[in-house]
Protein backbone atom coordinates (compact mmCIF):
# COMPACT_ATOMS: atom_id res chain seq x y z
CA UNK A 1 0.00 0.00 0.00
CA UNK A 2 3.06 2.44 0.46
CA UNK A 3 4.90 1.83 -2.68
CA UNK A 4 1.20 2.73 -4.26
CA UNK A 5 1.35 6.09 -2.40
CA UNK A 6 4.63 6.46 -3.41
CA UNK A 7 4.00 6.30 -6.83
CA UNK A 8 1.04 8.04 -6.76
CA UNK A 9 2.84 10.94 -5.21
CA UNK A 10 5.64 10.86 -7.94
CA UNK A 11 3.17 11.25 -10.71
CA UNK A 12 1.30 14.15 -9.13
CA UNK A 13 4.51 15.97 -8.58
CA UNK A 14 6.06 14.76 -12.01
CA UNK A 15 3.00 16.64 -13.66
CA UNK A 16 3.50 19.49 -11.62
CA UNK A 17 7.67 19.97 -12.43
CA UNK A 18 6.07 19.56 -16.27
CA UNK A 19 4.06 22.45 -15.90
CA UNK A 20 6.26 24.69 -14.42
CA UNK A 21 9.29 23.81 -17.01
CA UNK A 22 6.60 24.68 -19.78
CA UNK A 23 6.04 28.06 -17.80
CA UNK A 24 9.54 28.75 -17.63
CA UNK A 25 10.77 28.50 -21.05
CA UNK A 26 7.59 30.09 -22.07
CA UNK A 27 8.61 32.85 -20.04
CA UNK A 28 12.15 32.94 -21.42
CA UNK A 29 11.19 32.54 -25.36
CA UNK A 30 8.92 35.86 -24.57
CA UNK A 31 11.31 37.70 -22.26
CA UNK A 32 13.88 37.29 -24.79
CA UNK A 33 11.69 36.72 -28.14
CA UNK A 34 13.54 40.04 -29.49
CA UNK A 35 17.22 39.04 -29.00
CA UNK A 36 16.84 35.89 -29.94
CA UNK A 37 14.99 36.65 -33.36
CA UNK A 38 17.75 39.37 -34.22
CA UNK A 39 20.30 36.85 -33.47
CA UNK A 40 18.62 34.23 -35.59
CA UNK A 41 18.09 36.57 -38.41
CA UNK A 42 21.82 37.48 -38.10
CA UNK A 43 22.69 34.07 -38.64
CA UNK A 44 20.23 33.10 -41.31
CA UNK A 45 22.00 36.16 -43.67
CA UNK A 46 25.61 35.01 -42.57
CA UNK A 47 24.84 31.06 -43.76
CA UNK A 48 22.15 31.36 -46.06
CA UNK A 49 23.08 35.19 -48.12
CA UNK A 50 26.80 35.16 -47.70
CA UNK A 51 26.39 37.79 -45.28
CA UNK A 52 24.68 40.62 -47.20
CA UNK A 53 21.41 41.64 -48.01
CA UNK A 54 19.19 44.96 -47.76
CA UNK A 55 17.70 46.88 -44.94
CA UNK A 56 14.25 46.25 -45.84
CA UNK A 57 14.58 42.43 -46.68
CA UNK A 58 16.81 42.07 -43.43
CA UNK A 59 13.82 43.96 -40.77
CA UNK A 60 11.13 41.57 -42.63
CA UNK A 61 13.09 38.73 -41.60
CA UNK A 62 13.79 39.79 -38.21
CA UNK A 63 10.42 40.59 -37.67
CA UNK A 64 8.84 37.11 -38.82
CA UNK A 65 11.78 35.61 -36.71
CA UNK A 66 10.56 37.92 -33.54
CA UNK A 67 7.03 36.84 -34.15
CA UNK A 68 7.64 33.13 -34.33
CA UNK A 69 9.61 33.28 -30.68
CA UNK A 70 6.62 35.10 -29.47
CA UNK A 71 4.37 32.97 -30.70
CA UNK A 72 5.81 29.71 -29.54
CA UNK A 73 6.51 31.39 -26.12
CA UNK A 74 2.69 32.28 -25.67
CA UNK A 75 1.43 28.94 -26.43
CA UNK A 76 3.88 27.23 -23.98
CA UNK A 77 3.41 29.66 -21.45
CA UNK A 78 -0.82 28.79 -21.92
CA UNK A 79 -0.26 25.65 -22.25
CA UNK A 80 1.82 25.85 -18.53
CA UNK A 81 -0.11 27.90 -16.84
CA UNK A 82 -3.76 25.99 -18.21
CA UNK A 83 -2.11 22.92 -16.89
CA UNK A 84 -1.11 24.12 -13.80
CA UNK A 85 -4.37 25.80 -13.04
CA UNK A 86 -5.71 22.36 -13.86
CA UNK A 87 -3.50 21.01 -10.85
CA UNK A 88 -4.65 23.34 -8.52
CA UNK A 89 -7.85 22.36 -8.90
CA UNK A 90 -8.12 18.66 -8.69
CA UNK A 91 -5.84 19.13 -6.05
CA UNK A 92 -8.60 21.32 -3.89
CA UNK A 93 -11.40 19.39 -5.02
CA UNK A 94 -9.37 16.51 -2.89
CA UNK A 95 -8.93 18.40 -0.17
CA UNK A 96 -12.42 19.89 0.18
CA UNK A 97 -14.31 16.42 0.11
Amino acid sequence: MRQEEMIKNVKKYSFVLFTVILICIGSILLLNSVEMGADSASEYVRTEMGGSMDTESFLIITKGYILSYLIVGGILLLVGLSFFCIFLYKLFEKKST
